[in-house]
């Protein structure tokens, strides 16, 4: 009886050590992503423009480990993680695309968490900032849009940071902040494809704020710098609608032949059906062609 007590009391005590562990565990890993997302980082913010400082990869690339059999096995064990890297990123990639948010959301954290050095931070940073963008969590959506501007600049995700960060303080109605970001985007960034559409969001900033005319440059710089954009359409028919519908810059004929080149130059626009109808209703009620 003695002994089943002592067995009974050793097995208990390993258990209980166990679940600390485990509990430390969880928490140190918790306590890296934090860390990496920049949660917990007391350090001042970047000014745009500037690269922040890799002090981890300076650290690893001055570390030259002996080339042994462990060394290889590592290299190999290395290897293996990469590509479980990959297949995690792939998954949570594919249930974003189908708008299962949370279980993607939970795949991309746990990545971030067991991979604190990832190849792909800067994807799935975006990718997690796109999460809270759409399930309407702006701050936390901004955070993640933020880290990629100041921690990945040279990104291919960085232009399209900006322009969410512009379009978040637009839906906030903080339009300096907007315009601010939008504006900074067209000088670090005028060359990505995105820049089409910081005109257009800006046009609409600058609608909101009444400032017609500025609205109209913004249009007019799209279809001047852009020519081959996919956003040449809207500008065409944003400009149409300005010109028709603001009395303070109203030009019917202006607005026509913006519309005509909605339905002139791009038949397979989803605006095309809606400029044919207002090219014949100002036709009609405006300038009386019959």
């Amino acid at each position: 009886m003695r002994y089943a007590l002592i067995f009974f009391l050793l097995a208990a005590t390993n258990l209980s050590a166990q679940m600390t562990n485990q509990n430390v565990m969880k928490f140190l890993n918790f306590h890296i992503f934090l860390s990496e997302a920049g949660f917990l980082s007391e350090e001042k913010p970047l000014q745009a423009g500037k690269k922040k400082e890799e002090k981890v990869i300076k650290a690893t690339n001055a570390f030259k480990p002996i080339k042994t059999k462990k060394t290889n096995a590592a290299v190999k064990k290395r290897e293996v993680s990469l590509s479980e890297e990959d297949q995690l990123f792939q998954t949570a990639k594919g249930l974003f695309q189908e708008g299962n948010y949370r279980e993607s959301e939970d795949i991309f954290i746990d990545l971030l968490q067991r991979f604190p050095d990832t190849k792909l931070k800067f994807e799935t940073t975006y990718y997690l900032a796109e999460l809270k963008l759409n399930t309407g969590r702006l701050d936390e959506a901004m955070m993640y849009y933020s880290k990629i501007i100041q921690d990945y600049p040279d990104s291919d995700y960085a232009a399209p940071a900006y322009y969410r960060i512009g379009y978040i303080y637009f839906r906030n109605n903080d339009y300096t902040n907007s315009l601010k970001f939008l504006s900074l985007l067209g000088q670090k960034y005028g060359n990505k494809p995105v820049a089409p559409e910081s005109y257009l969001l800006k046009a609409k900033v600058y609608i909101a704020l009444r400032q017609y005319r500025n609205a109209i440059t913004a249009c007019e710089t799209i279809i001047k710098k852009y020519p081959n954009s996919n956003s040449m359409d809207d500008a065409y028919f944003s400009l149409a609608d300005l010109y028709q519908t603001e009395p303070e810059i109203r030009d019917m004929e202006k607005a026509r032949d913006n519309f005509q080149k909605v339905v002139d130059q791009y038949p397979d626009s989803p605006y095309c059906e809606q400029a044919r109808q207002k090219v014949r209703f100002i036709k009609e009620n405006f300038l009386e062609y019959k």
